[in-house]
């Protein structure tokens, strides 16, 4: 495959850049593949999504994820022809694995086939959709970073913007070291707020609610609109009242009169809304944004739980890093000294686990252990050579 001039500038894809694939006739299973540097974590980004330009409608293609164990193979069809199409290969039920090879081959499986010029674009991983803790400010995954102010007078005009701040109150429900903060000009319209547009729709799982904790100086409210649905163009918007001063609250919000299958793509959320600023800015802070079933991870100070250090062995490790799991431990993540997670594998509860670490750069690396609800619990430190 080779880059080119994007021979087919659109609304659709606007790449000045393109690949340009020719697959060979005559060559059922002629593929194009690359090579990560480690398997990829699927726990929340696992779709992945290419765009593809084909002279011809219904073209089969074959995404493969392969260098571990199980090989992983998934189909897509591109159903119109001469236009940029976007496939979804869904490998979120495949969420452990440790392929770290991703090969395409269009028009899989026509050996009467061949001999036409396609072009990719935008290759990338994106999530499915937005359920569970969708927003707790810890890791870039779990973290809507994109809020943009609106009608906030002069602090929108001076340019401030959203900012993940240090909790400024870490105690009783809420004890990240992270949350989200609003400031509310003083000079700002009743309506001030903030949107951001989400990288898949809204995803209830059958459960219409939200879940979200504030901090507020004031009694007041905070406000969750969904919007961007682009099946029935249907909107809501959904205020609540908070009880506490200077405390971290959950509210809680019912979205049942949504229609089944609206997908909101945009996310709008208000402190006091209909309510007239006061003259002065005034700060409140939000965190652990839930929709649906789930919780963020955050446990009460009354009732910590220890985090312990696993076992783990080799250690220096080469290739295979033994961890002995302990307290019900079901997911184990492996982040780099830049803070940055390289691996994460679902444990199913077992009391060993082997990790696949040997194309990992050699260095140290921190092993982080959870248990089923989204509580670290145990940790490690180990090499690899």
């Amino acid at each position: 495959m080779s880059t080119v001039n994007n021979p087919h500038l659109t609304p659709a894809n606007g790449s000045l850049k393109v690949g340009k694939y020719n697959d060979p006739a005559g060559q059922a299973y002629a593929g194009i593949g690359t090579e990560l540097a480690a398997a990829p974590d699927l726990a929340v980004y696992n779709q992945l999504q290419m765009q593809v330009w084909s002279p011809n409608a219904n073209i089969p293609v074959l995404i493969k994820m392969e260098g571990g164990n199980p090989q992983i193979e998934i189909w897509d069809t591109i159903r119109v022809a001469n236009a940029w199409y976007k496939l979804n290969a869904d490998f979120s039920s495949h969420v452990g694995t440790n392929n770290f090879k991703i090969v395409i081959f269009i028009d899989a499986g026509n050996d009467a086939g061949g001999g036409v010029t396609y072009f990719i674009d935008n290759l990338r991983w994106s999530r499915a959709g937005y359920n569970g803790c969708i927003d707790d400010h810890e890791t870039a995954a779990s973290t809507i970073s994109n809020f943009k102010y609106f009608a906030n007078g002069s602090l929108e005009a001076q340019g401030y913007q959203f900012e993940v701040v240090s909790n400024p109150n870490p105690s009783g429900i809420n004890m990240s070291s992270k949350v989200g903060k609003f400031v509310k000009a003083g000079d700002g319209a009743p309506f001030a707020g903030m949107y951001a547009d989400l990288e898949a729709p809204i995803d209830w799982k059958g459960v219409k609610q939200a879940r979200a904790k504030v901090h507020m100086d004031h009694i007041g409210n905070f406000t969750i609109k969904l919007e961007g649905d682009a099946i029935n163009n249907y909107s809501i918007e959904n205020p609540v009242v908070n009880t506490e001063v200077n405390s971290w609250e959950e509210l809680t919000y019912n979205f049942d009169v949504v229609p089944d299958n609206s997908e909101f793509k945009r996310i709008t959320v208000f402190f006091d809304l209909t309510i007239d600023a006061t003259g002065t800015d005034v700060t409140s802070y939000f965190d652990d944004i839930v929709i649906g079933n789930g919780e963020c991870g955050s446990v009460s100070v009354f009732n910590p739980l220890p985090v312990e250090p696993m076992v783990v062995a080799p250690n220096p490790v080469s290739n295979e890093l033994m961890v002995e799991n302990f307290r019900d431990i079901t997911r184990l993540e492996v982040y780099n000294l830049f803070g940055q997670r390289v691996s994460a594998i679902n444990t199913g509860g077992d009391l060993r686990t082997y990790l696949d670490v040997s194309r990992f750069p050699a260095g140290v690396y921190v092993l982080t252990g959870f248990n089923a609800q989204g509580v670290l619990v145990g940790n490690a430190k180990f090499v690899k050579q």
